[in-house]
């Protein structure tokens, strides 16, 4: 099992027991250090490390149970863990802690009462994550680019690399190709994606995090690569927000990609540039949607700067909401209607 060293949070604060009058500001100080740390919520399994710094006692009654110091611990780590995946009232994901150690002791002279926090992910990411970075996998994605399946939309690929002036990357042979029944676009090819410094593909085996996000999401939703095409309403490298022209620039490619596509029915449009681009294209092509029967899911991208917000409970709501979304399209690819 991969185990990755993910944050130290170290809080500040007396640590408060469950159902007590200290309770919400220890989960205060709790949320105030994980936005402090910088971390973000991640889609995996975790281990946890506790150790509590208590202040002495003031009364016979003022006792600490272990247990109940690390529930309303655990309670408050939103930002780390992300929120369950359901609609009822949000909760942390804390079932996604696999194994947990705590200790308390007293805090030393001059040391304030607290606790630090060590978070590690055990399946922070599938076991096939990032093979990009694998020279192997990349030459077989590269002699496989046009296999039968994947063969039509990177000629399309090719044809787009000759005009608007920029390059195009290619879609990787490991997804589904002219099969595949679902569409997951996002704004513009990533930096991982370009030829010149990184793999030249579409790909969530792409070396970094929001590939290896996106790739974790479709794993927890038990969507294969067989069932999914990668594409961009700007698919030219630019890094950057297209402009309005430039997304306009990208409908007639979506259009055609979508032609290729036979057996589409679930489109996953990511990200605020997408949703502006997808707009673009159901305006010229307003009844492709009821034409097509296609089932649209409008969320958030899957990029570190989707989770840029002081407050660990909108990161959080931003990561449930990714995770419904995938969950949908799981859904949707089940139904008698998407075959």
């Amino acid at each position: 099992m991969t185990r990755r060293h993910l944050t130290t949070i170290v809080v500040e604060g007396r640590p408060a027991t469950f159902a007590t009058a200290h309770e919400q500001p220890w989960k205060k100080a709790v949320r105030v250090a994980i936005e402090q740390s910088g971390v973000e919520p991640v889609v995996a399994r975790f281990e946890v490390k506790i150790e509590f710094r208590l202040a002495p006692s003031q009364s016979a009654g003022d006792s600490w149970d272990l247990d109940n110091l690390i529930k309303p611990t655990l309670d408050a780590m939103e930002g780390v863990f992300g929120l369950r995946a359901w609609r009822g009232v949000p909760q942390p994901a804390d079932d996604r802690v696999d194994r947990l150690t705590a200790s308390k002791r007293l805090a030393r002279d001059g040391e304030a009462p607290g606790a630090t926090i060590d978070v590690w992910t055990t399946e922070g990411k599938p076991p096939s994550a990032r093979r990009m970075a694998d020279p192997e996998f990349h030459e077989a994605q590269w002699v496989g680019r046009f296999d039968a399946h994947v063969a039509p939309i990177n000629n399309l690929v090719d044809r787009l690399g000759s005009i608007e002036g920029g390059k195009a990357p290619s879609v990787a042979t490991m997804y589904g190709g002219v099969n595949a029944r679902l569409l997951s676009i996002l704004r513009d090819p990533g930096p991982m994606a370009d030829g010149t410094e990184g793999s030249g593909f579409l790909c969530m085996e792409n070396d970094d995090p929001t590939a290896e996000r996106i790739a974790g999401l479709f794993a927890d939703s038990h969507i294969p690569a067989e069932e999914i095409v990668p594409w961009n309403v700007h698919p030219w490298y630019i890094n950057k927000k297209p402009t309005g022209p430039q997304l306009e620039a990208g409908v007639e490619p979506l259009h055609e990609l979508i032609g290729l596509m036979p057996r589409l029915c679930v489109v996953m449009v990511h990200g605020g540039s997408a949703k502006d681009g997808w707009r673009k294209f159901t305006r010229r092509y307003p009844s492709l949607i009821q034409d097509r029967k296609l089932h649209v899911i409008e969320t958030y991208h899957t990029s570190r700067q989707a989770f840029w917000h002081k407050d660990p409970n909108v990161r959080a709501a931003r990561l449930l909401h990714l995770q419904l979304a995938f969950a949908e399209a799981s859904a949707a690819l089940e139904t008698t209607d998407c075959e």
